[in-house]
């Protein structure tokens, strides 16, 4: 079955907890498959197709979303380079649920939020948001992978978590793992004042970078961008020689706009030791996501 959407919502149909939509996709007609931060009430993929000429939306693909009763598409409009949609939940004849999303063709980030509606159609509870990442599906899947020290690849990805700090302020972690080896960046709501991203590098020694309890480093952080521009970033760390797990290069980094644009751009990052040399790589997919809520939940990366 295809759902069809021009500016209103025009048909209804049950749904259960995935829902797929097959029909063959018009010449004219871009297609798109979004991946959903963890962790969130939405599903991790939504797919649709929309046709820009004639403002159409084909629902195609809406996995894990946790719902059984009925769905309509929401008014569908453009706005410079924003593609503006939503989905309605009804329960019992009426509207319960919206999600409205949004997707910024420049940098292929989706903005998901859901409101909820009580029988008379009255305002009941803002949110919960989240964000994706999407890519044209017509195109070829491109991994994105950085050498390991040892001269291999590896297409590690990043994951991204949001939530509450012990004092309750929202907090976001993205991490990405290799081997024993892993890189964080963290902020909460009240790092804007300071403007910095906080740094992990959980790492054992390294050539040139002896892991000792309480030394200290001067480091960098060598982003590898699209049509092989670099962004170099220094990290003054010092090294926690906790327990096992929590072996790690602390620091941070100033966190402003181009520093997030080379975080969420990059192909690969590369941790250089003091004498500049590469002491490990770390392939960038799936930054966009974690940078996009280090933005939206702490508030870096304005200027």
């Amino acid at each position: 079955m295809l759902l069809l959407v021009r500016h209103l919502c025009i048909n209804v149909f049950s749904m259960a907890a995935a829902l797929i939509f097959l029909a063959p996709a018009h010449a004219t007609t871009s297609n798109y498959k979004c991946t959903i931060e963890e962790g969130t009430v939405f599903g991790p993929q939504l797919a649709f197709s929309y046709n820009a000429k004639s403002n159409v939306i084909l629902l195609r693909d809406y996995v894990g979303g946790p719902y059984s009763h009925d769905l309509t598409l929401g008014n569908v409009r453009q706005t410079g380079d924003m593609l503006h949609f939503g989905l309605e939940f009804w329960t019992d004849g009426f509207v319960a649920t919206r999600e409205s999303y949004s997707l910024k063709f420049e940098d292929m980030l989706l903005e998901a939020s859901r409101d909820s509606y009580d029988i008379d159609g009255g305002h009941t509870n803002q949110g919960p948001t989240a964000i994706g990442i999407c890519v044209a599906a017509d195109a070829p899947a491109k991994k994105a992978e950085a050498p390991s020290p040892d001269g291999n690849a590896s297409a590690n990805e990043w994951s991204t978590t949001i939530g509450k700090n012990a004092r309750g302020l929202a907090y976001v972690n993205m991490r990405t793992e290799l081997h024993e080896f892993a890189l964080e960046f963290h902020c909460d709501e009240n790092d804007w004042e300071d403007n910095r991203l906080g740094v992990k590098f959980f790492a054992i020694s390294l050539p040139r970078l002896h892991a000792r309890a309480d030394t200290t480093a001067r480091l960098s952080l060598f982003f590898t961008l699209p049509g092989g521009a670099v962004y170099r970033e220094r990290l003054d760390a010092h090294y926690s020689g906790g327990g096992q797990g929590d072996q790690a290069w602390l620091g941070s980094i100033n966190a402003g706009k181009s520093e997030l644009d080379a975080l969420a751009a990059a192909h690969s990052i590369n941790i250089l030791n003091q004498d500049g040399e590469v002491a490990y790589s770390f392939a960038a997919k799936g930054t966009p996501i974690g940078v996009a809520a280090i933005r939206k939940h702490c508030k870096l990366g304005a200027e």
